[in-house]
């Protein structure tokens, strides 16, 4: 279910959802507070999962934060708002840095655990240039055009997209893959697929 904050002059979404020791979660690239991954299975095991939508996705303004660090800061701050006391930071792809910043030195949390995550902020080609506002319509159509593509794969050939999915950050043959594949990898690959999209945001923070 989607929240909506309004907290130090910014507005922003997330999710919060079961009960239990909490969990904040911060998703990767393309995606935003409706994250799929382990979430229904970490409520199911009974915990409460906060996932935020990081700046530029969702309605997380990119103002929000300039730098891992800095959105570690935000978050902090937020969560000791809410009374949240003791938590566990679990930090996928693009979110490693973030989830790194805001376990570091801070009493609250409990554990940290990194899937598949960066670990530090690196810097892109042309970075400063590619953020200015000027730019951000041709580029998010860009990626909505590639997205549309894609979801329009999964829809139409399921099995087959969830192989080139996985083909794509795998060293295992396509036909080792298609095998390997069970039909709750290939749900989970379809959710994941149709739940991802264009957005403003990256590695930054």
């Amino acid at each position: 279910m989607q929240h909506i904050a309004d907290w130090e002059g910014y507005r922003f979404d997330y999710r919060d959802s079961g009960t239990g020791p909490v969990i904040l979660l911060i998703h990767g690239t393309q995606s935003d507070y409706r994250e799929v991954y382990h979430v229904e299975r970490l409520i199911e095991a009974g915990y409460r999962i906060i996932v935020p939508s990081r700046p530029g996705y969702g309605k997380t303004p990119l103002r929000v934060a300039s730098s891992p660090g800095e959105l570690a800061a935000f978050y902090r701050r937020w969560l000791a708002s809410r009374h949240l006391e003791r938590y566990t930071v679990y930090g996928i792809s693009a979110g490693g840095p973030t989830a790194i910043a805001l376990a570091s030195g801070n009493p609250a949390v409990s554990s940290l655990v990194l899937a598949c995550a960066m670990t530090h902020q690196i810097s892109l080609p042309y970075q400063d240039w590619l953020v200015q506002p000027l730019l951000q319509r041709p580029l998010q159509l860009v990626q909505w055009i590639l997205w549309h593509y894609v979801k329009d794969k999964l829809v139409k050939f399921p099995q087959e997209a969830s192989v080139r999915m996985v083909e794509m950050t795998s060293l295992l043959q396509r036909d080792e893959i298609r095998r390997q594949l069970n039909g709750a990898d290939q749900k989970l690959l379809y959710q994941v697929g149709l739940q991802n999209g264009p957005g403003r945001g990256c590695c930054l923070t």
